[in-house]
């Protein structure tokens, strides 16, 4: 059957890699034939998505008092309890946002409001060239294309996030920091 990993991967300064500091594995069950609903997925304690969080937990047991890190994480950790959690006790993050959250201001929503803000920043970055003699799932999700110049532009803002309705976080509203 196999089984899964997650991993906590510690990168210093200059990107120099310390290591794994944190490994959790797990298997899934064979699917059953119900699905769960969405409130059963969202209440359920045993969600995959918390990992991210016993993943934080353990990295700073692991990192000690005294150093200051940042904790990266793919769109599964865009889960309101987590990042309430998150700010709460001051860890320092980026999420790769998942979901186009409500926000308080005027019932506007996250991806629109984004897409609105004044670039900060821009720079050019190479990107290399994909051949086609890859495999099918591959040159499905990674078309194949020619090595070019990009001009990516950054945008930032601080954004006040509605807790969504099914949500039990003790916190309202969410302060956060949205780089697009």
């Amino acid at each position: 059957q196999g089984f899964y990993a997650h991993f906590s991967i510690a990168v210093g300064e200059k990107r120099r890699p310390f290591g794994v500091i944190g490994i959790e594995t797990w298997t899934r069950d064979s699917r059953t034939s119900s699905k769960p609903t969405q409130m059963q997925r969202y209440t359920n304690p045993a969600k995959e998505s918390l990992r991210w969080m016993r993943a934080v937990n353990a990295a700073e047991r692991a990192i000690g008092p005294g150093r200051r890190l940042i904790h990266v994480m793919d769109r599964e950790a865009d889960d309101y309890d987590i990042l309430c959690e998150l700010a709460t006790t001051e860890c320092g993050f980026v999420v790769r946002s998942s979901f186009d959250r409500r926000l308080v201001a005027d019932g506007a929503r996250l991806k629109s409001f984004v897409c609105e803000l004044e670039v900060r920043c821009e720079r050019e970055a190479k990107l290399s060239n994909r051949r086609k003699s890859r495999p099918a799932k591959q040159r499905k999700l990674y078309p194949p294309r020619d090595s070019r110049t990009a001009t990516l532009a950054f945008a930032a803002e601080s954004v006040t996030l509605r807790r969504p309705d099914k949500c039990q976080a003790a916190e309202a509203e969410l302060t956060l920091n949205v780089v697009h």
